[in-house]
């Protein structure tokens, strides 16, 4: 079916036929399986190191994220108690009603 005289690919039909020819002679499989053999070791060891660098990755962002919730915390916590400690202003509304008290107080007086 492969063949290109049945219809099929010529170029898959060559890749086909080399890799045939590879893995029918057993010296050509030998070094095929130990390339094959080097190619996955190499594989593995790189997964293995994505997956080191992933982890610490998500490491480094998990503590960088709780040490900005701690910051902001105290941030909060420290402004919280500035507004506590902080001395108040007289409400000014208190002032006037007791400008209004005193000044009734005063009519009355004048005019009894």
């Amino acid at each position: 079916v492969m063949h290109p005289d049945h219809g099929g690919n010529e170029r898959d039909f060559q890749l086909l036929n080399d890799a045939y020819c590879t893995l029918s002679d057993p010296y050509s499989r030998a070094a095929y399986d130990s390339r094959l053999g080097f190619y996955a070791h190499e594989q593995q060891a790189a997964a293995r190191a994505a997956s080191q660098a992933a982890s610490w990755a998500a490491s480094q962002t998990t503590s960088r994220a709780a040490s900005q919730m701690r910051r902001e915390t105290e941030e909060v916590a420290a402004r919280r108690k500035a507004a506590a400690t902080k001395e108040k202003p007289f409400p000014v509304h208190l002032f006037r009603m007791i400008l209004f008290i005193i000044f009734v107080i005063y009519v009355v007086r004048e005019c009894s």
